[in-house]
Protein backbone atom coordinates (compact mmCIF):
# COMPACT_ATOMS: atom_id res chain seq x y z
CA UNK A 1 0.00 0.00 0.00
CA UNK A 2 2.83 2.39 0.82
CA UNK A 3 4.65 1.61 -2.42
CA UNK A 4 1.56 2.26 -4.52
CA UNK A 5 0.87 5.62 -2.87
CA UNK A 6 4.54 6.58 -3.29
CA UNK A 7 4.38 5.61 -6.96
CA UNK A 8 1.20 7.66 -7.35
CA UNK A 9 2.83 10.68 -5.74
CA UNK A 10 5.87 10.29 -8.01
CA UNK A 11 3.61 10.08 -11.06
CA UNK A 12 1.76 13.23 -10.01
CA UNK A 13 5.02 15.06 -9.32
CA UNK A 14 6.52 14.17 -12.70
CA UNK A 15 3.24 14.94 -14.43
CA UNK A 16 3.06 18.40 -12.93
CA UNK A 17 6.69 19.14 -13.79
CA UNK A 18 6.76 17.65 -17.30
CA UNK A 19 3.11 18.08 -18.21
CA UNK A 20 1.55 20.45 -20.69
CA UNK A 21 -0.23 22.51 -18.07
CA UNK A 22 2.99 22.99 -16.13
CA UNK A 23 4.71 24.28 -19.26
CA UNK A 24 1.81 26.62 -19.97
CA UNK A 25 2.00 27.90 -16.40
CA UNK A 26 5.75 28.65 -16.70
CA UNK A 27 5.68 29.96 -20.30
CA UNK A 28 4.94 33.63 -19.47
CA UNK A 29 7.88 33.71 -17.05
CA UNK A 30 10.18 32.19 -19.67
CA UNK A 31 9.08 34.55 -22.45
CA UNK A 32 9.20 37.77 -20.43
CA UNK A 33 12.44 36.89 -18.68
CA UNK A 34 11.02 37.27 -15.19
CA UNK A 35 12.45 35.08 -12.52
CA UNK A 36 10.02 32.39 -11.44
CA UNK A 37 8.41 32.66 -8.05
CA UNK A 38 10.29 30.76 -5.37
CA UNK A 39 8.81 27.31 -5.11
CA UNK A 40 7.16 27.46 -8.54
CA UNK A 41 8.62 24.07 -9.34
CA UNK A 42 7.20 22.62 -6.18
CA UNK A 43 4.42 20.10 -6.70
CA UNK A 44 1.03 21.39 -5.68
CA UNK A 45 -0.82 19.05 -3.37
CA UNK A 46 -4.46 18.69 -4.32
CA UNK A 47 -7.22 17.27 -2.18
CA UNK A 48 -8.68 14.00 -3.43
CA UNK A 49 -11.45 14.41 -5.98
CA UNK A 50 -14.87 13.44 -4.72
CA UNK A 51 -18.08 13.02 -6.64
CA UNK A 52 -20.81 15.66 -6.53
CA UNK A 53 -22.86 15.68 -3.40
CA UNK A 54 -26.62 15.20 -3.28
CA UNK A 55 -28.53 18.06 -4.88
CA UNK A 56 -25.50 19.26 -6.82
CA UNK A 57 -26.12 20.47 -10.37
CA UNK A 58 -25.28 18.12 -13.21
CA UNK A 59 -21.93 18.68 -14.91
CA UNK A 60 -22.07 20.64 -18.18
CA UNK A 61 -22.48 18.72 -21.43
CA UNK A 62 -19.28 18.04 -23.33
CA UNK A 63 -18.67 20.15 -26.42
CA UNK A 64 -18.98 18.53 -29.84
CA UNK A 65 -16.51 20.95 -31.45
CA UNK A 66 -13.37 18.82 -30.84
CA UNK A 67 -15.11 15.79 -32.35
CA UNK A 68 -16.10 17.74 -35.46
CA UNK A 69 -12.55 19.08 -35.89
CA UNK A 70 -11.15 15.58 -35.47
CA UNK A 71 -13.52 14.14 -38.07
CA UNK A 72 -12.68 16.95 -40.49
CA UNK A 73 -8.99 16.24 -40.03
CA UNK A 74 -9.44 12.50 -40.56
CA UNK A 75 -11.85 12.56 -43.50
CA UNK A 76 -11.96 16.11 -44.86
CA UNK A 77 -8.26 16.75 -45.43
CA UNK A 78 -7.61 13.54 -47.44
CA UNK A 79 -10.78 14.19 -49.49
CA UNK A 80 -9.68 17.76 -50.26
CA UNK A 81 -6.17 16.56 -51.19
CA UNK A 82 -7.67 13.93 -53.53
CA UNK A 83 -9.81 16.57 -55.24
CA UNK A 84 -6.82 18.94 -55.54
CA UNK A 85 -4.63 16.26 -57.14
CA UNK A 86 -7.41 15.33 -59.55
CA UNK A 87 -7.84 18.98 -60.63
CA UNK A 88 -4.08 19.42 -61.07
CA UNK A 89 -3.85 16.24 -63.16
CA UNK A 90 -6.70 17.43 -65.40
CA UNK A 91 -5.02 20.82 -65.88
CA UNK A 92 -1.75 19.13 -66.81
CA UNK A 93 -3.54 16.92 -69.35
CA UNK A 94 -5.21 19.95 -70.91
CA UNK A 95 -1.86 21.76 -71.19
CA UNK A 96 -0.31 18.73 -72.89
CA UNK A 97 -3.20 18.47 -75.33
CA UNK A 98 -2.95 22.17 -76.15
CA UNK A 99 0.80 21.81 -76.74
CA UNK A 100 0.19 18.89 -79.12
CA UNK A 101 -2.52 20.81 -80.99
CA UNK A 102 -0.22 23.80 -81.35
CA UNK A 103 1.91 21.65 -83.66
CA UNK A 104 5.02 21.33 -81.55
CA UNK A 105 5.88 25.03 -81.58
CA UNK A 106 7.83 24.64 -78.33
CA UNK A 107 11.08 22.75 -77.98
CA UNK A 108 10.68 19.09 -77.08
CA UNK A 109 6.99 18.94 -77.82
CA UNK A 110 7.09 15.28 -78.83
CA UNK A 111 7.55 12.39 -76.43
CA UNK A 112 11.08 11.12 -75.83
CA UNK A 113 12.10 7.83 -77.47
CA UNK A 114 12.57 4.82 -75.16
CA UNK A 115 15.88 4.71 -73.32
CA UNK A 116 18.37 2.02 -74.39
CA UNK A 117 20.72 1.14 -71.47
CA UNK A 118 23.33 -0.38 -73.81
CA UNK A 119 24.01 3.01 -75.42
CA UNK A 120 24.47 4.98 -72.20
CA UNK A 121 27.91 6.38 -71.31
CA UNK A 122 28.88 6.31 -67.65
CA UNK A 123 31.65 8.22 -65.92
CA UNK A 124 33.33 7.08 -62.74
CA UNK A 125 33.22 9.55 -59.86
CA UNK A 126 36.42 10.16 -57.92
Amino acid sequence: MVASSTAGQLRNALGSILGLFGLVRWMPDLLTGRRPIVGALRVRQRPPVQGPGPGAPAPPKASEKPLVIFLLAIFGVPYAMHKLLRVLAEQQQQQQQQAQLAGGAGAGAGPLPPLDPSQLTFARAL
